[in-house]
């Protein structure tokens, strides 16, 4: 009796629950069918209107999280959602929400806050321009907020070139050709703080002027971005290898050496930062003095042309130069240029240079011997070096001049020596003696200054013993030093060819030269 009267109870709950349920599953699908989404863009206000003012947020792009405070129907709703971006660059403009799903109908914005990856805040905002926005069913609704943050421009940066004419200011010594990266530094001159861009590439780039005067300058690989307002270039170190272990120098330029601005979401094209050089570097003396030769030795009528209509740091970049990884010149070869007159003081310039060519005996069939220093070759090397002139000439047989059938019958003759043609010997193409083809008469005592000078050449000109060296005008730079010939440690291999007036050598140097 007990059993049926709880089974009477539980089926009268069942039919009561039937009664109800039908009411509660259509209120609460009636509920589901009017959901919608909202999708919110904090926006950088900035970015509309470069003269808003900023507030203590610097970057919009540092947002990870908002918070958004709304009134609907007279209920306030808080929720914290997600904020992403593509990019950091994407991000300075404004960043994006998850999909939030709410009831249809009108909301009411009443403030938001941003927060950080940590969620630390970042900024609060109540004071919102335009608060109402409406979701509708099945829809997405895209609600923009705008925040006032810093605003960040880019910036690009060339290295020019900056003399030093005065002896007050120092330049570099090196050359600008062997920058290969560079550390720049800039400073807010509000602010006073420091941005630094590290081991940023760059690539040395030609450009003429109206009058076609060529300079180089050096392009940087790597926009900047920063914060909007005005800059210096505060310092800036250089290094000569693409893997930034070999620093150059460090300089600091200071205020006012070089500014700029930088204005939100633009780009400052090409601020310029002056790399300052030192006219009196010793790889420019010696530019300076290779264009002193030339001008004494009727330079714009050789046959091979010299370009001075450029920055004097480029002066070095000539036919028959060649430059160390300092820039100053190690040889110099003007065989075959048509040179005349007498070498002047500036070659006492040239102290780094291990080769000099005046002439030489290989000239009609390319002018261009080895110019490898004799340190730096082997003993094959040498030997076959300064056997050149004895294998081209001295064991030259008379009768490889003779026509093929000839040299064919003398070589069946089994009584006589046989012709064995060597096509690198001198021919009548080639140099020979008494055509003269420079007009050297003189080489200035200077000289004797170059104690890392290896091999001398010269050859073919109309040179005389008695004028072989010439005394240092008195308004030379080394006018006064003493010269001797004994300080020309290094100098080894002297060749003399073909000079027709001599009637003697140069003993005043052979005699005392330590080790020819």
């Amino acid at each position: 009796m007990r059993g049926i009267f709880r089974y009477a109870r539980l089926a009268a709950l069942l039919l009561s629950l039937l009664y109800i349920l039908p009411s509660c599953v259509e209120e609460q699908g009636s509920e589901q069918g009017t959901y919608g989404s909202v999708q919110f863009r904090v926006v950088n206000s900035l970015a509309l209107d470069t003269k808003a003012e900023v507030s203590s947020l610097d970057r919009l792009s540092d947002a990870h999280k908002i918070k958004v405070v709304m009134m609907r129907n007279g209920y306030t709703i808080t929720q914290t959602i997600p904020l992403s971006c593509k990019d950091e660059d994407s991000g300075d403009y404004g960043v994006q929400s998850d999909r939030l799903s709410l009831l249809c109908g009108d909301y009411t914005i009443e403030g938001f806050y941003l927060y950080d990856a940590l969620d630390n805040l970042l900024i609060s905002v109540i004071d919102v321009d335009d608060k109402d926005f409406s979701v509708v069913e099945n829809g997405l609704t895209l609600k923009e907020l705008g925040v006032s943050a810093t605003g960040w421009g880019r910036v690009s940066f060339n290295l020019v070139k900056d003399f030093v004419q005065t002896r007050a200011a120092s330049g570099a010594s090196y050359p600008f050709s062997k920058i290969r990266l560079v550390d720049i530094c800039v400073r807010n001159s509000f602010s006073g703080k420091e941005y630094t861009l590290n081991k940023v590439k760059v690539s040395i780039k030609d450009r003429y002027d109206e009058d076609g005067r060529m300079t180089t300058y050096a392009v940087c690989d790597t926009i900047a971005k920063l914060p909007r307002g005005n800059y210096n270039i505060w310092s800036y170190s250089t290094y000569s290898d693409a893997a930034g272990r070999s620093r150059i120098e460090t300089r600091t330029l200071g205020t006012g050496a070089a500014s700029f601005t930088v204005e939100p979401f633009e780009l400052a094209k090409d601020v310029e930062i002056p790399v300052k050089l030192a006219e009196n570097a010793e790889y420019i003396k010696d530019y300076i003095a290779l264009k002193e030769i030339w001008e004494a030795m009727d330079g714009p009528s050789w046959s091979v042309k010299w370009n001075f209509n450029r920055d004097i740091d480029l002066w070095g970049d000539q036919a028959g130069v060649t430059l160390g990884s300092d820039g100053r010149v190690i040889t110099l070869n003007l065989s075959d240029f048509g040179i005349k007159g007498v070498v002047p003081d500036a070659i006492g310039q040239l102290t780094a240079c291990q080769v000099l060519y005046l002439g030489n005996h290989n000239e009609a069939i390319g002018g261009y011997p080895d110019t490898t220093p004799i340190s730096q070759m082997s003993a094959e090397q040498k030997r076959a070096f300064r056997m050149d002139y004895h294998h081209r000439v001295l064991e030259r047989d008379v009768r490889e001049d003779m026509s093929e059938p000839l040299v064919k019958g003398i070589n069946a003759d089994s009584l006589q020596r046989p012709v064995l043609k060597n096509n690198d010997r001198i021919n009548l193409k080639d140099i020979n003696f008494g055509i003269l083809t420079n007009g050297v008469t003189g080489i200035s005592r200077a000289l004797a200054r170059l104690g890392n000078l290896q091999q001398l050449y010269i050859a073919n000109s109309p040179i005389r013993t008695e004028d072989f060296f010439v005394d240092v005008k008195p308004d030379s730079p080394f006018y006064g030093e003493r010269l001797s010939w004994a300080d020309m440690e290094a100098l080894t291999d002297i060749e003399i060819y073909n000079c027709r007036n001599l009637t003697g050598l140069p003993l005043e140097m052979l005699t005392q030269l330590p080790d020819i």
